[in-house]
C-alpha cells in the first residue's frame, strides 16, 4: 500500500491528524463549505477558502482540508448538488444550513476570519491521530484502511467516523 499522499488529483479527506509530542497530536482543521453554482456571493467565498487550503493544505504537514457541499438553492440543477443529492443534502440538513455561502470549522460555525478561526483550532491538539493507507488496482478499485489511535484522553461514547473523498480541482466554466 501507498501513503495517502500520493493519491491525485483525489485525496481521501478523514480529518487526517499527524502525530506528535505532548498530549495529543497536531490538528488538521476541517472547513466544510456549503455553496452553489448559482450563488452569485458564493465565488469569492469559494476562492479565499480554496487559496488558505492550497497555502496550508498542500504541504507537510497539512495543516488544512475543504469538503464542499452543494445545496439545491438558487438552482437545484447545481450539477455537483446532482452528481450527490443524498450527500449534500444530509450535510445540509445536519448543520441546518439556510443560506449560501456558509462555511463550519471543526464542525462548528465561525463569523472569524478564515486565517484567524484556522488559527485558533490549530492551537487545539487533537486527541486522536489517523493513519491512512490505500491501493488502486488495475480496475481503478479503491482500497482505504485508517487505523485510528487515541494519543489522549477521548470520550468513551458519541465518537463518529466519516471518510470522503474530495477532488482537489474540478474544472467548471
Amino acid at each position: 500500500m501507498r501513503p495517502l499522499r500520493t493519491l491525485a488529483p483525489a485525496c481521501l479527506v478523514a480529518a487526517l491528524l499527524l502525530p506528535a509530542l505532548g498530549l495529543g497530536a497536531d490538528r488538521v482543521v476541517m472547513f466544510e463549505s456549503f455553496t452553489n453554482t448559482s450563488c452569485p456571493y458564493c465565488p469569492a467565498s469559494n476562492a479565499d477558502l480554496a487559496d488558505l487550503v492550497a497555502l496550508y493544505g498542500t504541504t507537510e504537514p497539512i495543516q488544512a482540508i475543504n469538503v464542499q457541499y452543494h445545496v439545491w438553492w438558487p438552482s437545484s440543477a447545481d450539477p455537483f448538488y446532482v452528481a450527490n443529492i443524498a450527500d449534500n443534502t444530509a450535510a445540509t440538513n445536519y448543520y441546518a444550513v439556510n443560506a449560501v455561502p456558509d462555511l463550519r470549522v471543526d464542525g462548528s460555525s465561525t463569523s472569524k476570519d478564515l486565517v484567524e478561526a484556522m488559527n485558533d483550532r490549530l492551537a487545539v491538539p487533537s486527541p486522536l491521530t489517523i493513519d491512512v493507507t490505500h491501493s488502486i488496482d488495475e480496475n481503478c478499485q479503491f482500497n482505504v484502511q485508517a487505523a485510528i489511535t487515541a494519543v489522549a484522553d477521548v470520550p468513551a461514547s458519541g465518537l463518529i467516523v466519516r471518510v470522503a473523498l474530495v477532488e482537489g480541482h474540478t474544472h467548471y466554466d
